[in-house]
Formats: C-alpha cells, structure tokens, sequence
C-alpha cells in the first residue's frame, strides 16, 4: 500500500482536490453554469435523445439526480467526479506509454499550461468532459490491445466506443483517425484485422443503434441537428475564403489550445533545463498524424469558419504525452514538485474566483439568482404548468423548486402532448414576443442583461 502511494500520490492528491474544488465552486454560485442548467431541465426526462447532444450525460446525470435529488451538488458532482477521472486516466495511459512514472507525472501536471482545460472543463463543461474520459479510455485499451488482444479487451473497446459515440458526436473523427492509421501503421492493423474486433462491432452497434434508430425516426430532431452544427461553426458574417479559412481557423486554435505548453517547452530548450531526445515513430505518433489529416479534411469539406478550443480538447489532449517523450529534463522531481503546487494554486484561484468577481462588480450571469422567478411562480401559480423562455430559465428554475415539472419553450425534443392538462402559465423575455397576450405580472430589470419578464396565460 505505501508503494502504491508513493507511485500514484500526487496525482489521485490532484484528482480528489480538483473534485472538492469543483464542488466548493458550484456551491459558491448564485445561478447555475449554462451546462449545468441544461442538464436540470434536461434530466427532467428518459429520452433517447436531447437537444443538439447525445444523451449519455444526461442518463448519467438522471441516475445520479435520482439517489441524490436535484440540487447544485448533484450536478457538480458529476463533473467533479469526470474531472478527476481524466486526470487519473490520462496518468494511467502516459504511464503506460512512456514506462516511466516521472515523466509521466509531469505529463499531467503540464495540464494546468491548457487554458480550455483547466477554465472550461473544470468549471462548466458537461458533454466534451464526458468525451475526454471517453477519449483517453480509448487511447488506454488501444496500448493494452497492442500488446494483449484478448476477448476481454476487444469486449471493452466495443463498450468505450459505443459510450463514446453516445458522449458526443465528434466522438466520430476520432474513430476516423483511428481507421485511417490502419493504412500507416502494422500494431493498430492487427488490432482491426484480428478476428475479435467483430466482438467490439457487434458490443458498439448494440450499445449505439437505439438512440441511432431514434436520429433516424425523428427527421426534424436531425434538422435541429444540423442547424446547431451549421451555427457553431460559422463566424458572425458567414464570410470567408474556402479551404484557407478553415485551415487558418484550425491552426490558431491549436495555437491557443497548446501555445502555452509549447512555448514553455521550447524557453526550457533554450536555457538548456530541457534536451530534445530522438526516439522511432510509434502507433501513437502515426495516429496523431492521422488525427490532423482527418480535421483538415473534415473542416475543409464542411467550410468551418470559427473552431473552438474546448471541440479539439477531447482530440488532442492524449497527444500531449508525445512532447514529453521526445524531452528530457534536468531534475524530474523538482519540476514534478513545481508543477504540484502550480497546479493547486491555479485550482485555488479557480475556486475563489466567483466570489472575488462578485466582489469586485465584475459581471457574470452565476451572480443572478433566479429564485426572484421561481418564488412568484410558486406563489401566484402553484397550480399551474409553468414553461421558461428556454432551457437555461427552465434549468435554473428548477433547481430552486426541484419537485416541479417544468418546460422550455425553445425544447424542440419535447412532444407538445405533454403540456395538456393544465393550465399553462408562460415566462415571456421581452415585449416582442408577448404575441398580443395578456400580461397578468412581470419582473424588470432581471439578470445580468437586465431583461423584462413578463407572465401571461398561454
């Protein structure tokens, strides 16, 4: 047991730190995170799928609602518990792959030079943390089916990838990548030409061909889909030249993904704290070539005009391990040691952040309780069904009043035979979406963007 303390220490230390802070941090807030809203309403309901996402978090975050009940806690709890897994999974594969446990410590503790990683994912993320975990676990049973290509182990690929096609969507260029290094490179060949990897197919399409059924059945559910898609990737004026700008919108997100880290990398080369060490090209070097050839293509054909840091996080965040195979450095335990303490420090600012901005006036919707909305529902139309503008009231409405049943309007997945039965009371933002009705009460001034709510009898 001391062995395996002193091996893993640090890092479990860093998981369990990273979950209470994530915890402290959403208890701190006055309003949800919009992830977290999303998930409120959203959990309201079995489905086999909602809005623009898969419905793996959602299924994971209802189970958890359903022994715990429905509060902040319940809802940071997940995603303390997910971050805290990508730590613990990515130390096991860099350990893994390198074989070394020093290096693969600072491979994780380089993680605090991510900005998305360390900001998005440990604070509000939902869907692209679970596809982190997802990501990595995949990266883990590939290292393991190089070397052992047991029916268990292809039995476990087949579980991880169905769950990860039902994390999120672009799960998919992952699976591409890992299909197109079947021409460059002989250790993944064997694993896709073995005869076991059917076991992986048929575990993947059983765990994946309901909620792909249910894309199929539903075509406006599909439209909504793609729509979404279309409105992330477009910049504000729709403008741009074809194939230059994707590429130029891939390469400076990967420079604000990992900028950070190669910077530091390369002042540490400079100074000589570091030295550049000459090893063959492996399974993991081909693949991650293949990942880049793979979003070129994707971004080119579908003429992305703005990425996003936090969509190539699950992708790349693996990769990193490559950088510090080929570095080697002066005095391991002093940097690991560093790198500890830079880590809590940042999780400490992280954590003391919402109160110090609310401290100092800095604006942020977390400061906005939306118990004003909830009260005088409860108060003047508890008999009623209430429906929110959209799923973000609806969410935050209804962790304040956790037994109610509650609707969004802009909730394209929600059949409208659900509404009947009741008499509906509707939250309206804005005088010019009132539609001519009659206003029964109001709210001025509401949230950060000081909006006008009104209630009127649908």
């Amino acid at each position: 047991m001391e062995v395996k303390a002193e091996r893993y220490g640090k890092i479990y230390m860093l998981a369990g730190i990273s979950f209470v802070a994530i915890v402290c941090i959403s208890l701190m807030k006055a309003a949800p995170e919009l992830e977290d809203a999303e998930q409120a309403y959203y959990s309201q309901w079995w489905r086999l799928g909602y809005d623009d996402q898969p419905p793996l978090y959602t299924w994971i975050q209802n189970s958890i609602n359903a022994v715990i009940g429905v509060s902040k806690w319940s809802f940071s709890l997940l995603r303390g518990l997910l971050f805290g897994g990508i730590l613990l999974l990515l130390y096991r594969f860099y350990i893994n792959y390198l074989g070394e446990r020093n290096r693969a410590q600072l491979a994780v503790l380089g993680l605090v030079l991510i900005p998305v990683f360390i900001d998005f994912t440990f604070r509000r993320l939902s869907h692209t943390t679970l596809l982190c975990v997802m990501v990595v676990a995949t990266y883990c049973i590939i290292h393991q089916l190089i070397s052992k290509k047991t029916f268990q182990n292809y039995m476990l690929l087949g579980l991880v990838v169905g769950l990860g096609i039902l994390s999120k969507y672009n799960y998919a260029l992952v699976l591409l990548a890992i299909g197109m290094s079947l021409f460059v490179d002989a250790s993944i060949r064997r694993i896709l030409l073995h005869p076991y990897f059917l076991i992986s197919m048929i575990v993947m399409v059983m765990i994946v061909s309901p909620h792909m059924y249910w894309l199929y059945e539903n075509v406006g559910f599909r439209q909504e889909i793609q729509s979404g898609f279309q409105m992330k990737i477009a910049s504000a004026k729709g403008k741009g030249i074809p194939i230059i700008t994707p590429l130029l919108a891939m390469l400076l997100t990967l420079l604000k993904l990992c900028g950070f880290l190669v910077l530091f990398v390369l002042v540490f080369l400079k100074f000589k704290k570091m030295r550049y060490v000459s090893v063959p090209k492996d399974w993991l070097l081909k693949l991650f070539l293949s990942q880049i050839l793979v979003l070129i293509f994707f971004f080119v054909i579908t003429d992305v005009k703005k990425v996003e840091e936090r969509w190539l996080l699950p992708i790349f965040l693996p990769f990193w391990v490559l950088l510090i195979q080929r570095i080697s450095i002066v005095n391991n335990k002093r940097w690991i040691h560093t790198g500890f303490c830079l880590f809590l420090f940042v999780i400490g600012i992280q954590t003391v952040r919402t109160p110090v901005e609310k401290f100092l006036n800095i604006p942020s919707s977390v400061h906005f309780s939306f118990e004003p909305v909830a009260q005088k529902l409860m108060e003047s139309y508890p008999e009623t069904q209430w429906i929110l503008p959209d799923v973000t009231y609806a969410g935050s409405v209804r962790l304040v009043c956790p037994e109610r049943r509650i609707f969004a309007r802009d909730d394209f997945s929600l059949p409208e035979a659900q509404l009947s039965g009741k008499e509906i009371i509707e939250v309206v933002s804005g005088r010019q979406n009132l539609n001519n009705r009659i206003i029964l009460d109001s709210i001025s001034n509401f949230g950060m963007q000081k909006e006008q709510l009104y209630f009127v009898s649908r």
